[in-house]
């Protein structure tokens, strides 16, 4: 029977003087050591394996690339279901794996009476991974040119990606692209348009 669904997107949520955020209540932990392929189990920093339970699934803050299933979180140490699907640098973040994501912006502008509404200031915005821009790189941290030096859209390095914390963006505008992560300025609101992330073989 064929589906009734008319809009590509799950879902659309108002959000003023807030920030929506995908990624969870984990966020930011750092590996230390390098993982390989195939290894079942990943160490942290400090104690930021305490925030996941088993059966989540995690992917690499940076890129989105499957990880693996967690069979057992305590302190500083991940062992997986499986081994891990993917090389994972010494210090990348890693994160659980979002069901939704940001697919599309609309900005409203501000909702103080008698105040200028041309524009919204969007002051976090955190992409799924380095092909679309924002305010800071996919796994939080600050902007930063790496190795694969591969034309994406446009430009030579995820350098010239990143916007100013300042940038607003015209009222009604439609900007649509990929985030983890949207926040709006004091004040201000924004519609954000949601749909479930792609699914992953973990």
């Amino acid at each position: 029977m064929p589906g009734i669904k008319t809009s590509i997107y799950d879902g659309a949520i108002l959000i003023t003087n807030d920030q929506i955020d995908f990624r969870g209540s984990v966020v930011g932990a750092l590996v230390n050591g390098a993982v390989a392929t195939g290894d079942k189990t990943i160490v942290t920093d400090g104690t930021d394996s305490a925030g996941f339970s088993v059966g989540d699934k995690l992917i690499n803050g940076m890129n989105g690339r499957a990880v693996g299933i967690v069979q057992t979180a305590v302190t500083n140490l991940i062992t997986l279901e499986k081994g891990s699907l993917c090389n994972i640098e010494d210090n990348a973040t890693i994160e659980i794996a979002p069901k939704f994501e940001c697919v599309a912006i609309m900005p409203l502008g501000k909702t103080v009476t008698n105040v200028n509404n041309s524009s919204t200031e969007l002051t976090v915005l955190i992409p799924t991974d380095r092909n679309w821009f924002g305010t800071l790189a996919p796994n939080g941290a600050a902007w930063a040119t790496h190795d694969d030096m591969v034309t994406r859209f446009g430009t030579s390095d995820e350098g010239s990606n990143a916007l100013a914390a300042s940038y607003c963006f015209p009222s009604g505008t439609l900007i649509e692209g990929r985030w983890k992560a949207v926040a709006v300025s004091s004040g201000e609101s924004a519609i954000i348009y949601v749909k479930a992330s792609p699914s992953q073989t973990f």
